[in-house]
Parts: C-alpha cells; sequence; structure tokens
C-alpha cells in the first residue's frame, strides 16, 4: 500500500515537507506477496533493471471508477486530468480511462476505484494525504488498484491546497507500479506534496517508459472515454475532439459514431455531436481533454450518460 503524505507513511507515501533531496532518478514498488497489499507489505523501492523486477500491469488499459460519497463530489473532472497526465506519455501505451461512477470503495472486488474516506492507516496524525493498495499475482502483477483520498484534509480543484488534480497524479503513478523518486522537487512521483504534480516531468515518463520497456504490457482497443494518439485503436471506432500538447495528439474514444446517442454508462460530446439516449447526463461527471476547455468552448469535452 502507498500513500501520499504530508510526512511519510509507507514507500507510496506524499509528503508536505523534506530533508535536502538526493540525486537518484525514478524507482519502482518491489515485493513479492501476492494479494492485497497494505501497511505491513513488505516493499523495496528498486531501479528498472533490478534483477528481481517489480510491479507492473500485463493490460496496457486499467478501467477506472469513482466513488464520490464524503468529499467527492465535484471532483471527478481532477480525477480524469490525473489519470491522462499518464495517459499522455509517448511510447508507453498504458491508458488510464475514467468509466463512471459506482459505490465501491477502498477493498478488493474486481474494481479500480477512487474513493474518500478515513482509516486504513491514512490520517491527518500521520500526514497522509491519500493512499494506493495494489492486488498482486505471482510475478508482481497488479491485477487490480485502489486509491483512498483521505477525508479529513480540504480538498480543491483550484490548485489550492490540497488540489486532488496534483494528488491524483502522484497516486495514479504508484497504481502502474511508480515508485517515489530521489531526483528532487520537481517530479510528481517526489514523495512530498507539491501542488505542481499536475504534470509530469521527465523523471515521470522516463519511469512508466522503462517499465513498459521491461514489461510490454498487451494492447487492445481502448473503451469509450479513454484517451488514444491513434496508435492503439478505440472499441468503438469513434473518436470526438482533438488536443495538442508537448506529448502529442490525442482524442477521445466515443461511445457512438456522429449523430448517435449514447447508453447509460457511455460517454457524450458536449457539443452535441452526440447524445444520451436517456436525454440527461451524469450531473458533474462533465471533464475535458484539454483543461483549457472547461467553460471555454467545451470542445474536447464529454460527460457520462444516465
Amino acid at each position: 500500500m502507498k500513500s501520499t503524505r504530508i510526512m511519510a507513511l509507507t514507500a507510496a507515501a506524499t509528503m508536505l515537507f523534506a530533508a535536502a533531496p538526493p540525486s537518484h532518478a525514478y524507482r519502482f514498488l518491489q515485493t513479492f506477496s501476492t494479494g492485497r497489499t497494505n501497511n505491513s507489505t513488505p516493499w523495496s523501492e528498486v531501479f528498472c533493471n533490478d534483477p528481481n523486477g517489480f510491479t507492473h500491469w500485463n493490460v496496457a488499459n486499467t478501467n477506472w471508477y469513482h466513488n464520490v460519497a464524503n468529499k467527492g463530489a465535484g471532483k471527478d473532472a481532477a480525477l480524469y486530468n490525473g489519470m491522462n497526465v499518464w495517459s499522455f506519455v509517448p511510447s508507453a501505451n498504458h491508458t488510464l480511462t475514467y468509466k463512471g461512477r459506482m459505490s465501491a470503495g477502498f477493498v478488493t472486488d474486481g474494481f479500480n476505484v477512487v474513493s474518500w474516506g478515513t482509516g486504513q492507516g491514512c490520517s491527518t496524525s500521520n500526514g497522509c494525504l491519500a493512499m494506493t493498495a495494489l492486488v498482486l499475482n505471482s510475478g508482481q502483477v497488479i491485477i487490480e488498484s485502489d486509491v483512498t483520498f483521505n477525508n479529513d484534509w480540504n480538498w480543491t480543484t483550484t490548485g489550492a491546497n490540497y488540489d486532488t488534480w496534483a494528488v491524483a497524479a502522484h497516486e495514479f503513478g504508484h497504481t502502474l507500479g511508480v515508485a517515489h523518486t530521489d531526483v528532487g522537487f520537481g517530479p510528481t512521483m517526489y514523495p512530498f506534496y507539491d501542488s505542481g504534480w499536475r504534470s509530469l516531468e521527465a523523471d515521470d515518463k522516463s519511469a512508466i517508459q522503462c517499465s513498459q520497456s521491461r514489461y510490454p504490457p498487451t494492447t487492445s482497443c481502448i473503451p469509450d472515454g479513454g484517451v488514444t494518439d491513434g496508435s492503439i485503436g478505440c472499441c468503438s471506432g469513434y473518436t470526438f475532439g482533438s488536443y495538442t500538447n508537448s506529448d502529442g495528439t490525442f482524442s477521445i474514444c466515443a461511445s457512438v459514431g456522429p449523430g448517435g446517442c449514447a447508453a447509460a454508462g457511455g460517454v457524450d460530446d458536449t457539443l452535441s455531436t452526440t447524445s444520451c439516449c436517456s436525454g440527461s447526463a451524469v450531473s458533474g461527471s462533465t471533464r475535458c481533454l484539454n483543461p483549457n476547455d472547461y467553460s471555454n468552448g467545451w470542445a474536447t469535452c464529454i460527460h457520462t450518460c444516465n
């Protein structure tokens, strides 16, 4: 189990203050335990060439769900943006797809879920902001992951403390098997909280690229709502929106083609290229591939259909 902290809790903690950092780079989570990780799981943080390997997924796409109970209301878009910074990394096929909401929590149930709560060893007294758990098969293969945000802290979507997008980007790195870096305050995977975590730095990108090089994941199609750069196709065969950043040009995988209606749980674009068959979308589920499109044209924005 990894946590983001003000002060270190476990190998995946995020912290608010630190001593002068050493000059090493990205690391990966290593454990020979199977099943669900917790605070007593023995962890090592190792380099990419470690002969004993490290935790990793065998599949390129992971579907994520959000339990909005407690302080999760209004945080869908921030979580989506935190996922996308990892999906944007060039020469890495890992895609984190936001699939909507569900009532599941921080438990082993076959679903990857972000939830909000207290306990699980993540508390204000030990400075824990958020925590990630992995579920592992033999060979250090990740088959499920969950993230819990500490409900006792103040959470924002504005960049003020504590910024949901920033902490989500850090925790989603842990869900991919990436440990803390020692390179300094810049990278998102540095263990001490920084609102600048909204974007990945070279050290972060190198980590997931190296992981993929050592453990090439099985690639298939990207599901509805996922992000593609065109190298892997969408399961539906349709895309909408286009967003170019320093990593490349990306589109959103649509549920249906132009003029079609998306069923419950599908995605509809906010510019009415498609529609929801029900005539309504889940309140608060709007999210934009290009963060600058929020309330500014909505060109790359989607929402989940009721």
